[in-house]
């Protein structure tokens, strides 16, 4: 058991007999520790760490964030109007959404905060909501990420204004009132210190075009080690990158700016598991290939499919008392009619499969992919081939399993069809 496979086999099988597979499983004490690593990152004017929910929305996840005491960041209205509904104080979400829906007002009128990303955003605020006071998201043009399509800044980003229009957002608070307190700025999924100092000089230059704002949001992308080859962000030097440069704005113009982050994937990553079973077992002949078929695919786990990204995975016989010595190159993949679902693509190409090397695994044995508590459950292909969305249930702190999602029936997934 590491940090990574917080279960030991004999649990994952019994598990697997209580639940069935596919099964999303959850660890309270992981979330714990993650929370309280995020919360001693070092900011000398205060910080507020709000989980970004799109990561997991399951209510029983909610509910354990919100008791940590994290507030919450919401990228529709939807997910605002979802966290609200599993008993989140409207006060403690910030909206930032690339969408007005039709209830935005709404939202805000019961306490949410607003980000503005867009000029029509911008002009929507002022017209509801003369006199009051926003978020505006930056572009600030260089961005980071350990994949392009991570990378949420710079000139290839819809993403926020771009940081050069700062005089036509002003045009328009001037017009209707508004006053800025918070800039956001969201520059993608990467980990190294260095560019974070970049972004928080750059943003903390932009912020001196909105004298009146006193929060700097630098949203989150913490990268975590899900493979032993890749390295957990380090919060402490993050902390450090940024805290200095907040010290040294404050000593320049006088303003003492309270820090936040929007952390999703350091949260919840390590904190959940996706236990399946080999369904099956082909290859392709002397010169081709070993395929596992898993009971589960891209309908449950997307990001090798979209990324590229590897997870990592551990195999559990059925027989306890299996030698597993004896080991075999495959590439699994899963239950999908679709030829991109793959679990072991090569690294950063979801267009090619790679082999891995495992103990020899029999149909019927089971595959648990490690680091799937953030960004699998809730950016799935739900029902892709009329495949039922998956159970969930959660390891509580004191060592009780709780089911927090029912296994979807047909007559749940065809109920709102004519």
């Amino acid at each position: 058991m590491d940090k990574i496979f917080f279960l030991e086999k004999e649990n994952l099988r019994q598990v697997a007999k209580t639940y069935g597979t596919p099964l999303y499983i959850y660890s309270e004490k992981i979330i714990q520790e993650k929370a309280k690593i995020l919360s001693e990152m070092p900011a000398p004017y205060g910080l507020t760490v709000r989980y970004a929910a799109k990561a997991l929305t399951t209510r029983a996840i909610i509910k354990i964030i919100d008791k940590l005491g994290l507030h919450f960041d919401a990228s529709s209205a939807w997910e605002a109007k979802r966290l609200m509904d599993a008993g989140i104080a409207p006060d403690k979400i910030l909206l930032t959404s690339q969408e007005l829906s039709p209830f935005t007002k709404e939202l805000i009128q019961a306490g949410i905060h607003f980000t503005a990303v867009s000029p029509r955003q911008l002009i929507f605020f002022g017209e509801n909501f003369r006199g009051e006071k926003l978020s505006i998201r930056l572009n600030p043009g260089i961005g980071s990420g350990h994949v392009k399509r991570t990378n949420v800044a710079g000139t290839s980003s819809s993403f926020g204004f771009w940081y050069e229009k700062i005089p036509e957002i002003n045009k328009l608070l001037e017009k209707y009132q508004l006053t800025v307190e918070r800039i956001h700025i969201h520059i993608g999924s990467g980990s190294d210190p260095d560019v974070w100092k970049q972004v928080a000089a750059k943003a903390l230059k932009l912020i001196e075009c909105f004298p009146q704002a006193r929060i700097l949001n630098l949203g989150g992308g913490f990268k975590v080690a899900r493979m032993p080859f890749e390295k957990d962000t380090d919060i402490l030097a993050l902390g450090k990158a940024v805290y200095f440069e907040l010290e040294k704005f404050a000593a320049q113009t006088g303003r003492k700016l309270h820090l936040e982050i929007e952390p999703g994937t350091f949260l919840l990553a390590q904190a959940g598991l996706l236990l399946s079973q080999v369904n099956d077992k082909v290859d392709t002949g002397e010169n081709g290939y070993t395929f596992l078929k898993l009971d589960s695919g891209m309908n449950d786990i997307t990001r090798p499919t979209l990324y590229g990204v590897q997870h990592p995975l551990m195999i559990v016989s059925q027989e306890p008392e299996r030698n597993e010595a004896n080991t075999e190159k495959v590439i699994v993949v899963g239950h999908n009619c679709e030829s991109s679902d793959i679990l072991t693509p090569k690294p950063g190409n979801p267009e090619e499969a790679d082999t891995v090397e495992i103990p020899e695994t029999l149909i019927g044995d089971y595959i648990v992919v490690g680091a799937a508590g953030a960004y699998v459950s809730a950016m799935s292909f739900a029902n892709y081939n009329s495949f039922p969305r998956t159970p969930e249930i959660l390891i509580q702190e004191n060592g009780e399993i709780r089911l927090i999602r029912k296994a979807e029936s047909l007559e749940m997934m065809i109920q709102n069809e004519l």
